[in-house]
């Protein structure tokens, strides 16, 4: 195929999802619906990457395997749309929390601070085993995407604490719901420098919060602003943080400029990087803190991508599944044992490639085009379905509203990292379920969303 077909083509169905996706606004109000989640997250950025806001993209060329991906992923959310149910009215009951204690050393401990608690300490004692500093960000170490063995499986479950939390403060008003969130932010944050992994579960408890009390926001639209606000301040932390790597990382960089008297000296002058330097950004508001951020992280992303995608046909690699398949082959069940030479993500990492330091990752679908090549749309519906399902049965019980929020946060940072193939979405799953099943009280919820 010619690459101008398949630009062609892609131009065709990125009008039509917009149409679709304005029809699901206007007709359906799905305003936190499949469609319009997947626009912000990946058809806004996928364009934004083909205007090239970066010099080092002006002379790319763009593989036809990387438009097949861009064209998939549009078929895959076109059709979600189309079949996804029309919620013109969202009447979701409170979800009921129980108060349950633990006896310890004969003294009743109410649950809740034993889970946050046990959180909290699990985190501190990750960050101890990846740099032996409890707070190794304030000290310049940055091991902000280490896992420890095990231990991550639960401290990768933000957004899980986060539900459990809100969920404890909306029944009883107790501020320590609220301690407990703020103390995670900051050890993740301040102490370990992982912004994304507060970004991410704090974008998934934001739908199920607005989800879940879209009656009372009709009523009170000042909700909206003190969310706003509070996504402000956190989008501020991170930018903040990110200038602070960027500074620490080009520390000590000079510019040599040669000066046009007859002697050709060089003066060297003090150059202060920033991240726009860094990535070579060429596209509007050149000076401001957050759109350079926001390029390099998301649609500069779909260029590493393209890269990986040439470096992979030039191997011709492939493994046949294992990557989508790898929530439940990795962890719980340790099927991966079975594969005859299971290659985890440390194999996948030598094929990703990028043009920056500033910018290293390459979209969450590497893995997919590992997995079938030109077939990668394989990948891209099983997900885009299951995400679906989870839509669709949120009348069903209000474990789908919580997992749909959750599985919708994964899809939307697609244009960073791939998530959702990593063992957290079997755990994150079951942990969901185990507060769903255990600590709140089970009412019949037919008819909580009212179908217009």
């Amino acid at each position: 195929m010619e690459v101008s077909f398949i630009f062609i083509l892609l131009i065709s169905l990125i009008i039509i999802y917009i149409l679709l996706w304005i029809r699901e606004i206007v007709v359906k109000k799905n305003f936190l619906g499949i469609g319009t989640i997947i626009f912000g997250g990946l058809i806004l950025n996928i364009i934004l990457y083909l205007f090239k806001w970066s010099d080092f993209l002006i002379n790319e060329d763009i593989d036809s395997s990387t438009y097949l991906i861009f064209i998939y992923i549009n078929i895959a959310f076109i059709i979600c749309m189309l079949f996804s149910e029309k919620f013109k009215n969202l009447n979701i009951r409170k979800i009921i929390m129980r108060e349950r204690y633990l006896k310890i050393f004969k003294k009743k401990i109410n649950i809740c601070h034993i889970i946050n608690g046990v959180y909290i300490l699990l985190l501190l004692v990750e960050n101890y085993i990846g740099s032996k500093n409890i707070f190794p960000y304030i000290f310049g170490i940055d091991i902000h995407a280490y896992s420890a063995p095990i231990i991550s499986f639960f401290t990768r479950s933000l957004f899980v604490i986060f539900v459990y939390n809100y969920l404890g403060y909306d029944n009883f008003k107790k501020k320590i719901f609220i301690i407990y969130p703020l103390i995670d932010v900051m050890i993740l944050m301040v102490g370990r420098g992982a912004r994304m992994e507060v970004f991410i579960a704090y974008f998934e408890i934001l739908i199920f919060f607005f989800m879940y009390n879209a009656n009372k926001i009709k009523e009170d639209y000042f909700i909206i602003a003190k969310a706003i606000s509070i996504s402000l301040v956190i989008l501020f932390i991170g930018v903040s943080m990110g200038n602070f790597r960027v500074h620490n990382q080009t520390k000590g960089m000079v510019l040599i400029e040669e000066t046009s008297s007859e002697d050709d000296e060089e003066v060297e002058q003090d150059y202060s990087v920033g991240y726009k330097d860094m990535i070579q950004y060429s596209g509007p508001l050149k000076e401001s803190s957050i759109l350079p951020w926001y390029y390099g992280y998301f649609p500069m992303s779909f260029a590493n991508l393209n890269l990986s995608i040439k470096d992979i046909k030039e191997n011709n690699v492939q493994t046949y599944g294992i990557y989508t398949a790898r929530p439940i082959l990795v962890g719980l069940f340790e099927l991966d044992n079975l594969v005859h030479n299971y290659k985890d993500m440390e194999y996948a990492q030598q094929f990703k490639k990028y043009y920056t330091p500033a910018a290293t990752v390459t979209t969450g679908f590497t893995e997919f085009y590992l997995d079938f090549g030109n077939f990668a749309f394989i990948s891209i519906m099983v997900y885009a379905f299951v995400l679906l399902y989870f839509y669709n049965g949120l009348r069903k019980n209000p474990y789908f509203l919580v997992f749909y929020s959750f599985f919708v946060g994964q899809w939307f940072f697609m244009s960073f990292q791939n998530t959702m193939i990593k063992v957290i979405t079997i755990y994150g799953l079951i942990f969901l379920f185990i507060i769903y099943k255990f600590l709140t009280v089970h009412e019949n919820y037919n008819n909580r969303i009212d179908k217009a």
